[in-house]
């Protein structure tokens, strides 16, 4: 059996150009989708959930308060990194990360001016320990837990890192695994 589709010429019209008004819209949705902040481009206002730990919450500058904005933070310049805590290059990443951030805290041109602080999207706390137990992480982490931060940012895939002024000004972005740590340490260098 056979079926065969027939369409007045005024509906084949139509259809022509509701399709084609939707490919036209298509991309520009996913480019807007997809838009993530890169240099020049200023943060919204965003609010933390504080890091759990005391130690992480004194480096930061952002006391015990349930909640910290990146104005909050003592420091010229933040290196934040968003991180899944199932993320396998986010972990293959760690030991690059943590030699990035012992160099800035060992730097007399860095230590003290620059902090880190790494945001686990979606992650509980018993998931953050346990991901900052395998990535030995010498900075600072807090979580996202309901990804309110990571939607304002453009729900970016992991990692995804950004050189940020406090006031919310990014001077670099990054998505995927950073392949030269030293170069991101000189940019960071010419950034203060």
């Amino acid at each position: 059996m056979v079926f065969r589709l027939t369409f007045a010429p005024g509906r084949v019209a139509l259809l022509a150009a509701a399709l084609a008004a939707l490919l036209a819209l298509a991309p520009a949705a996913s480019v807007r989708a997809a838009s993530l902040p890169g240099p020049g481009d200023v943060l919204p206002p965003l609010v933390f959930q504080n890091c759990p730990r005391p130690e992480d919450r004194a480096v930061l500058g952002v006391g015990d308060g349930p909640t910290f904005a990146l104005a909050d933070v003592r420091a010229e310049l933040i290196l934040f990194e968003f991180f899944g805590v199932y993320c396998p290059v986010c972990f293959e990443q760690a030991p690059d990360f943590n030699r990035l951030v012992r160099s800035l805290s060992r730097d007399p041109a860095t230590a003290g001016t620059v902090r880190v602080l790494a945001l686990a999207a979606g992650a509980t706390p018993m998931e953050l320990d346990y991901a900052r137990g395998e990535m030995k992480a010498a900075y600072p982490m807090c979580i996202d837990p309901d990804f309110s931060v990571h939607k304002q940012l453009g729900e970016p895939k992991t990692p995804f890192a950004m050189l940020l002024r406090p006031d919310g000004t990014v001077l670099w972005s990054h998505l995927g695994r950073i392949e030269d740590p030293g170069a991101l340490l000189n940019l960071i260098k010419s950034k203060l």
